[in-house]
């Protein structure tokens, strides 16, 4: 394969791992992959500053049951929990689910 079509290949692959909602492990076993590929991938992109499209999906909060703390919502990828409370910063947060979904 063509060095251009194998980086669109892994652009692809990357952006279908960062929205896939699982650990590198699990995705990987899943596709077919060794880690060390994607890893290897991802840090490339990252170095070359490649913005690799992320997928959010929506969810419906009435469906969540409500927490034992007012105003307070717990968000888990992986082994990670955040706790998030009112007035939050939405960048932050978004910062931290991105760098929590490559690290899961």
């Amino acid at each position: 394969m063509a060095k251009p079509m194998v980086r669109e290949l892994w652009i692809k692959r990357a952006s279908e791992y960062n929205s896939s909602n699982m650990g590198a492990a699990e995705w990987c076993r899943i596709n077919n992959l060794k880690k060390s590929q994607l890893w290897y991938w991802l840090k490339k992109f990252k170095d070359e500053d490649i913005k690799i499209k992320t997928e959010w999906i929506e969810t419906n909060v009435d469906a969540i049951e409500p927490s034992t703390y007012e105003n307070t919502m717990v968000i888990k990828i992986g082994l990670a929990s955040i706790e998030i409370k009112t007035g939050f910063d939405k960048l932050l947060l978004e910062d931290v689910v991105q760098m929590l979904y490559k690290l899961c």
